[in-house]
């Protein structure tokens, strides 16, 4: 086992206790919980802070910080086109290698997530990796909730190692004081599994995984892809995440508690008894009675009564509305995405390419960054499948067995434009425009309405439209003429 890696493994350690990346990591998990809407312990005790009973409020809990990250994802909306290319020309074989491991590990929906994922907690890591009995790669994402980095120290925001946790979140219920959590260790030379207990900071077990017994790292290079939404600051390797966004989906979770709340007791007329005696005040509820304290006996004798209850729905669901539209516009996206209805009816496209424009001009900005980001994403995928692909157990499909990717190959990255939804009318007249400027096909056109079927489907249904056409066409023109040609026949020797 190298031991350069075991001390830098005992010194990550003790840095990944440092009260800054504790809370960097607390912070990262609240926001992927509240992305994955996995946040309730969050939420109970948020409500614990505000009202004297929290065990009688409906926990409504909606994934405020996934609809954020959703609507600021916009490059992977489409599956880019990707080539493989080799001094400048592409490489159809090393591009049907790229598909087949792109697609076979559903690639397109993790780097969708992965971009959503992006937006919340800033940075994160993409980690292709090896999956033997299927022959597939498969590309985690390692956000920085369960991430340590050991910087380098050129420049701070790149790593010299990562280490990521595979199991035993510290806050489980089936973890004690004294579980260690599971981490997996990788370096330019070496790939080892530690057993780490988190509230110590320090390693119990330093072990190289079963598969790799010499825990030395195949590859050569760190098996993960820095994704950052914006350049860290300072001396950072993370980002920190949008806790401002954390912030507004818990003050529009707590106001939608107690507008289901006044909802709840509003279609009751609470009873209230005024110097009775049995009542019992343990009980609570819209359908049970309360006995009303501090009334004088003299004033009042024994009686029952009824409460009124008037809140203003509209205004809490306005103010509810509010605060998520101020806090998505600081972040560029457009009121509409957090409104209760069109209000109005369908948005012209125009109208909607208006209301997305700081998106549209952020995805811009992004395009870049995130070609780079597949360009390194290719070459550690190079260099995992180049190891793998022909290692014992490793079950390749037979058409790929001994493909491999050449060292000079780079991928070229082409993202597909953001659709902008449009009306029904707006889209034939689009249509109809690219067909007469000959920058679509008919069968694009299919295609495009119907986004099962491949060019070979569209192209035969294009025939079978265009037989049936001709078809038609036909029995229009005989039913025009057929006094003449289906008429009765002519008597013999007549003219």
């Amino acid at each position: 086992m190298p031991t350069l890696a075991e001390s830098m493994i005992r010194q990550g350690a003790a840095i990944a206790t440092w009260r800054r990346d504790a809370a960097r990591r607390e912070l990262a998990q609240r926001l992927v919980d509240a992305y994955y809407a996995s946040d309730e312990e969050d939420l109970d005790a948020l409500l614990g802070t505000i009202f004297e009973r929290p065990g009688d409020k409906i926990a409504v809990n909606l994934a405020v910080i996934k609809k954020f990250g959703n609507e600021k994802a916009l490059m992977f909306r489409d599956r880019p086109r990707m080539r493989v290319m080799v001094d400048g020309e592409e490489d159809e074989a090393q591009s049907e290698l790229w598909a087949h491991i792109y697609t076979g590990g559903n690639w397109q929906r993790k780097l969708r997530t992965a971009n959503a994922l992006e937006q919340v907690v800033q940075t994160l890591h993409l980690h292709p990796r090896p999956m033997p009995s299927t022959g597939k790669i498969d590309l985690a994402v390692v956000t920085p909730a369960a991430s340590i980095a050991w910087q380098s120290t050129e420049n701070p925001q790149v790593a010299e190692a990562v280490a990521y946790r595979t199991s035993g979140r510290p806050d489980s219920p089936a973890m004690t004081a004294l579980s260690p959590s599971v981490w997996a260790f990788w370096s330019a030379d070496a790939n080892l599994l530690v057993e780490l207990n988190e509230r110590t900071g320090e390693p119990q077990n330093v072990r190289p995984p079963s598969d790799n017994p010499d825990g030395v790292n195949p590859y050569g290079l760190l098996p993960f892809v820095k994704i950052d939404k914006i350049d860290p600051k300072d001396d950072d390797y993370w980002n920190h995440g949008v806790a401002d966004m954390l912030t507004v989906g818990d003050a529009a979770n707590v106001a939608i508690v107690s507008l289901v709340h006044s909802l709840i007791h509003q279609g009751f007329s609470p009873k209230v008894a005024i110097n009775m005696t049995g009542v019992d005040l343990s009980k609570h509820g819209p359908d049970v009675t309360y006995a009303a304290e501090h009334v004088p006996e003299g004033e009042h004798a024994p009686s029952m009564s009824t409460l009124r209850l008037d809140a203003d729905f509209e205004g809490m669901v306005a103010g509810i509305e509010a605060v998520l539209q101020y806090g998505a516009l600081m972040h560029g996206i457009p009121p509409s995405a957090f409104r209760r209805d069109s209000q109005g009816g369908a948005e012209s496209g125009r109208a909607k390419i208006v209301d997305m424009l700081p998106l549209l001009e952020e995805r811009e900005q992004d395009i870049p960054q995130w070609s780079d980001n597949m360009g390194e994403l290719f070459a550690v995928t190079r260099a995992v499948w180049n190891f793998w692909h022909d290692q014992s157990g490793f079950e390749v499909s037979t058409e790929f067995i001994g493909r491999t990717f050449s060292d000079d190959a780079r991928l070229a990255v082409d993202f597909a434009e953001v659709k902008i939804p449009e009306t029904p009318n707006e889209r034939l007249d689009r249509q109809a425009k690219e067909l007469n400027m000959g920058i679509k096909s008919k069968a694009d056109v299919l295609m495009e309405n119907n986004p099962d079927l491949s060019r070979e489907e569209a192209e035969k249904e294009l025939q079978r439209i265009a037989q049936d056409t001709r078809m038609a066409s036909g029995r229009g023109a005989l039913a025009l003429l057929g006094d003449t040609v289906t008429g009765p026949r002519a008597e013999p020797g007549v003219v």
